[in-house]
């Protein structure tokens, strides 16, 4: 009840700001995170909770009309100008938004990271392969997917990230002991080959810049949505 009636205030307060012909930032906000994150639920909860103009565009719906990563991005990034120029914000569900910095860097963008540890990916990934029952060699390449996207968004050394502190400990326990039979990236194989062969726990750092980190394993959606559109609007009024 107390939640909601703090969200009822946000929402009043974003109402507000609206009638006061205050310019609400940011126009654009890029979620990423690992597969199976809980990227796409918080992005359709922020969109409907931020107004009828807000629309949600979700990279992996290109992929079918593109031939590579770099035109998949290219086209989510047409398809995000073409609804800035109708007069909506967006907001991006996509596995990384660092390809996308650059060429939206004259946008005003909010970056929210959505983090999730790896044992929990695995699980809601057998729990999703199970309910689709999809074929076996389905199954592998939705597993080195989630593996991935996972190890992308992570480095093992302080000095690569401008993030000091730890975003969580990864374990030997913690990862697929068959990982190096799917078929993962490089980069991927020797991130959980170095975890595997450490007896401790590892620190591992957010290799990408964000202005939020969303927890996805203990936050709840509605305690998420609360923070996003509570930093929203105080932004907006700065």
């Amino acid at each position: 009840m107390m939640k909601s009636f703090f969200i009822a205030l946000i929402l009043f307060s974003y109402s507000s700001i609206q009638a006061e012909n205050i310019e609400i930032t940011p126009q654009i906000v890029l979620i990423c995170g690992a597969s199976c994150a809980g990227k796409s639920t918080l992005s359709h909860a922020l969109a409907e909770n931020l107004g009828d103009y807000w629309r949600v565009l979700d990279r992996d719906d290109l992929e079918e009309n593109a031939a590579s990563e770099e035109a998949i991005d290219q086209l989510l990034v047409e398809e995000i100008e073409k609804n800035l120029e109708k007069g909506f914000r967006v907001v991006v569900d996509t596995q990384t938004y660092q390809p996308l910095l650059e060429p939206l860097k004259q946008y005003s963008l909010f970056t929210i990271y959505v983090y999730t540890p790896l044992p929990i990916l695995l699980a809601r990934d057998s729990q999703r392969q199970q309910m689709r029952n999809r074929p076996e060699q389905r199954r592998r390449y939705a597993r080195a997917f989630v593996l991935n996207t996972f190890v992308q968004l992570m480095t093992l050394s302080e000095s690569e990230t401008m993030n000091a502190v730890p975003i969580d400990f990864l374990k030997v326990v913690d990862i697929d002991a068959d990982f190096d039979q799917y078929p993962i990236h490089e980069k991927t194989y020797h991130f959980l080959t170095q975890v595997s062969l450490c007896q401790q726990p590892q620190p591992i750092y957010a290799a990408i810049e964000h202005h939020m980190l969303i927890r996805g394993d203990s936050q709840t959606l509605s305690d998420s949505v609360y923070e996003i559109m509570e930093k929203i609007v105080s932004t907006s009024r700065n």
